[in-house]
């Protein structure tokens, strides 16, 4: 089943969560200790890793060869590793790999910039580590002013996006761009003031769902307008009833 997503995006470019190469020194040039080196440097980045292990016993300086990491939970991080001396070498991940909580700082940061409110967390379950091809199953979910925002997670090359599983109604947004469209609407120079209630976000069930909000125009008369939320993430009016 494929998973829609319905914008804005939370969208960030991950600087800090994406693990880098590993520069290290050993004192020897023996396939262990570089396996250990890296299964100890990876832990001191809150990256709880099972074995280490490495295709080549020994190596000189100039040989490129390949380590492959394996977490508690089973996630293979490959890394190549170049000796540059003979007994110091470089590791480069060959995947994309990102820490969860960094996954969740940075999606935090773009939800509190995308919503406006600044009580915004996301929790992206128990996993400690991401690779590239694991980010689609990263089952996030993020929290706005209290209320639970479930997202769906992509990654677009080295960019990590998030977005809401479900249209989502930011009040601060709404109602502005319903206000907009009304006065265009009536073509008149007529203003309107919208109310979408107390709550400052609303999930709605499905891509059909609709919410209601109350209007007063600049003529004093009043109505109730029925909106959606659209693929783009904006509201759109959908009809308009005059109650006074």
């Amino acid at each position: 089943m494929t998973r829609t997503t319905h914008r804005p995006a939370w969208r960030r470019v991950l600087l800090g969560a994406v693990l880098t190469s590993l520069v290290l020194a050993a004192c020897s040039n023996a396939g262990e200790e570089i396996a250990g080196k890296i299964q100890k440097k990876l832990g001191t980045n809150g990256i709880p890793v099972k074995t280490v292990s490495c295709d080549k016993k020994s190596a000189k300086k100039g040989d490129v060869f390949s380590c492959t990491a394996t977490t508690t939970d089973g996630t293979t991080i490959p890394y190549k590793v170049t000796m540059t001396a003979s007994d110091r070498f470089s590791a480069d991940p060959t995947l994309l790999v990102v820490r969860k909580s960094e996954l969740e700082k940075a999606l935090a940061t773009s939800g509190r910039q995308i919503t406006g409110e600044q009580a915004v967390t996301v929790s992206c379950g128990t996993k400690a580590v991401y690779t590239g091809p694991q980010i689609r199953e990263a089952r996030c979910v993020g929290t706005v002013d209290g209320v639970s925002v479930p997202l769906v997670v992509t990654l677009d090359g080295t960019q990590v996006v998030g977005a809401p599983a479900k249209p989502l109604v930011i009040k601060t947004k709404a109602e502005p761009e319903l206000e907009a469209q009304l006065k265009a609407a009536a073509g008149d120079g007529t203003t309107f003031t919208i109310d979408c209630g107390t709550a400052k976000v609303t999930v709605l069930a499905s891509s059909d769902s609709t919410f209601e909000c109350t209007g007063v125009a600049s003529d004093g008369s009043k109505g109730k307008v029925t909106a959606k939320i659209q693929q783009d993430g904006t509201a759109k009016a959908t009809s308009v009833t005059q109650t006074s």
